[in-house]
C-alpha cells in the first residue's frame, strides 16, 4: 500500500499531524474471542508493506509493535527512509487453530489477547508540521530515550540495559534494546552480551503481558540465552547461565535448572552468579539452611555496586517469598536508596510497609516514588494507604463519638481520591462517613455531600450490594 502524507491526515494542536494506518492485528482481534474455536488462517508468514511518501515519523519506535505466542508472532516495524516512512507488518502463524478449551480461563490466552488489543490500538503514525514546534516535554523525553536505534552503539545498549530499573519508558526502552540487537543478529554481528540483552528485553516485554508477576515470552528469552551461552567462551558466561536458571525456575522446571547449574558450576564455581543460582535452587527445594549458606557466599562475593544491588534484590525476594516482611525491609531499603532514580525500588519498599499496615510510612515512601515517576502502581498503593487511614478514623468515630475522627477520616479519604479518583471502595466509604455524621448532627449538608460520592460510585459499579444498601439509607433520611 502507498499513501501520500495529505491522505487522511488530522492536525493536532498545530504541533504535528497524525495518520491512522491499516493494522492486520486488528482483523485478528475480531476472531480472538473466548469460549469458541478460533481459526487463525493458514500456517506461514504474511507481510504487508506500507509507504507514506514525503514525511518522517517523529518517533519510529513508538509505532512499533511486538507479540510472541505459541499460536503466532507479530511485528510492526516503522522506519524512516530518505523520502518516506516505511511500515512493515509481519504475522507468522505457527498454529492454525486455538481450541475452545484453551480460550476459557487460560492466562496464556488472556495475555495473547491483551497483546493483540495493545497492538491493534497502535495504528497511527505521527509526523511534525515543523520540527521547531517540538514541545519541551517531547525534547526532555528524547533525551531520556537516548539515541535512535540507527545511531546506537553497544555501549549505549549496555547503558540502556542497566537503566531498566524503573517505570519511565520501561516498555519503550525494552523494545528499543530488543530491536537494536535484532538488527545485529540479522547482520550476523550479535555478541553474547547482545543475545543476553535480547533475552532481558523480551522478558521485560513479557512482564507487561503476563500476570501474577510471571512474564510471558519465557521460552523466547531462553532461546536467546542459549545463544549467549553458546557464543561465550569463558567464565563470563556465568551471568547467562544464571538468567536461564531463574527463568527455568519460573516455569517450575527444577530438574532442568539443577542440570544447568551443574554446567554452570564447571565453568565458574566461585562466581557471584553461581552463588545466586545456588540460592535460588535451594529456595525452590525449600532447603532454607542451604539457601542461607549460598546467601553468605553471595554476599561476600558481591564487590561492585551492581552485584550488591543484585544480592539485595535476591535476598528481598528470598524473605518476601517466605512472608518474612520485616526481614525483607533492610534489603528493599538498600535498593531504594542505591538504585539511581528507581521509582520501582521505592514502590517495592512501600508495599512491605503496606503489608505491615504502617500507612504513614507507605505514604512517605510512595511520595518519593511519585517524585521520580507518576505511575499507576504507586498511585494505587498511596490511595489504598490513605483509604485505610480514613477507614481507621471512621471506625474510631463509630465506636466512640469523636468529631475530630470524622474530620480526619474525610481528609484522608479525599486525599486518597486525588490518587485514585475512580476507586469504588473509597467513594463508598466517603458516603458512609457522611451519612454517619448526618445521624449525629442532623446537618443535611452531609446528605448532599454523601449523595455526590454515592452517585460517582454507582457509575463505577451500579450493582454493588453495599451501594444498594447505602442508597436505601440515604433515600430514607431524605424522605424525612
Amino acid at each position: 500500500m502507498s499513501y501520500n502524507a495529505t491522505d487522511w491526515v488530522e492536525e493536532r494542536l498545530g504541533k504535528y499531524k497524525g495518520m491512522s494506518l491499516f493494522n492486520s492485528v486488528g482483523l485478528l482481534l475480531e476472531k480472538v474471542k473466548e469460549n469458541q474455536d478460533i481459526d487463525l488462517g493458514e500456517i506461514g508468514t504474511s507481510r504487508i508493506i506500507t509507504h507514506v511518501h514525503d514525511q518522517k515519523e517523529l518517533d519510529t519506535l513508538r509505532a512499533n509493535c511486538l507479540i510472541r505466542s505459541k499460536w503466532l508472532d507479530s511485528d510492526r516495524y516503522v522506519t524512516n527512509r530518505q523520502n518516506e516512512i516505511l511500515v512493515t507488518d509481519i504475522i507468522k502463524t505457527k498454529l492454525r487453530f486455538i481450541a475452545k478449551e484453551e480460550t476459557t480461563n487460560n492466562r496464556y490466552f488472556n495475555a495473547f489477547r491483551d497483546s493483540l488489543v495493545s497492538c491493534a490500538k497502535n495504528i497511527s503514525i505521527l509526523f511534525y508540521l515543523d520540527s521547531k514546534l517540538k514541545t519541551t516535554q517531547f525534547l526532555d523525553e528524547e533525551i531520556q530515550k537516548g539515541p535512535s536505534i540507527e545511531q546506537m552503539t553497544d555501549k549505549d545498549a549496555l547503558a540502556m540495559e542497566e537503566s531498566l530499573n524503573g517505570p519511565n519508558f520501561f516498555s519503550y526502552l525494552s523494545l528499543k534494546l530488543y530491536r537494536y540487537n535484532e538488527n545485529k543478529l540479522q547482520e550476523n554481528k550479535l555478541t553474547p552480551e547482545g543475545a543476553y540483552q535480547m533475552a532481558v528485553s523480551i522478558s521485560n516485554l513479557g512482564y507487561l503481558s503476563g500476570d501474577d508477576h510471571v512474564p510471558e515470552y519465557i521460552d523466547e528469552a531462553i532461546k536467546f540465552i542459549d545463544l549467549a551461552i553458546n557464543r561465550s567462551k569463558d567464565a563470563s558466561g556465568a551471568k547467562y547461565y544464571s538468567f536461564k536458571i531463574k527463568y527455568l525456575l519460573l516455569q517450575k522446571k527444577l530438574t532442568e535448572s539443577i542440570a544447568v547449574f551443574g554446567e554452570m558450576y564447571k565453568v565458574a564455581p566461585k562466581s557471584v552468579y553461581t552463588y545466586r543460582s545456588g540460592l535460588r535452587i535451594a529456595k525452590q527445594q525449600n532447603k532454607i539452611a542451604e539457601a542461607e549458606q549460598w546467601a553468605q557466599h553471595f554476599k561476600i562475593a558481591s564487590i561492585s555496586e551492581r552485584e550488591k544491588q543484585e544480592y539485595n534484590s535476591v535476598m528481598y525476594d528470598f524473605y518476601v517469598d517466605q512472608n518474612k516482611i520485616k526481614e525483607a525491609i533492610p534489603f528493599a531499603d538498600y535498593l531504594a536508596n542505591n538504585m539511581k532514580n528507581s521509582a520501582w525500588a521505592w514502590h517495592n519498599l512501600a508495599i512491605l510497609y503496606q503489608k505491615l499496615k504502617d500507612y504513614d510510612k507507605v505514604i512517605e515512601i510512595e511520595k518519593k516514588a511519585l517524585a521520580i515517576s507518576e505511575f499507576g502502581a504507586a498511585k494505587g498503593t498511596i490511595a489504598e494507604a490513605y483509604k485505610n487511614k480514613g477507614i481507621n478514623e471512621f471506625n474510631t468515630q463509630l465506636t466512640a463519638r469523636n468529631p475530630a475522627a470524622v474530620s480526619n477520616s474525610e481528609k484522608h479519604l479525599l486525599e486518597a481520591l486525588k490518587y485514585d479518583a475512580y476507586n469504588y471502595n473509597i467513594l463508598m466509604t466517603l458516603s458512609r462517613v457522611y451519612i454517619s455524621e448526618f445521624k449525629y448532627t442532623n446537618n443535611r449538608d452531609y446528605l448532599s455531600k454523601g449523595e455526590g460520592y454515592l452517585k460517582r460510585a454507582s457509575q463505577i459499579n451500579a450493582n454493588g450490594k453495599d451501594l444498594v444498601e447505602v442508597a436505601a439509607e440515604y433515600a430514607k433520611h431524605k424522605a424525612k
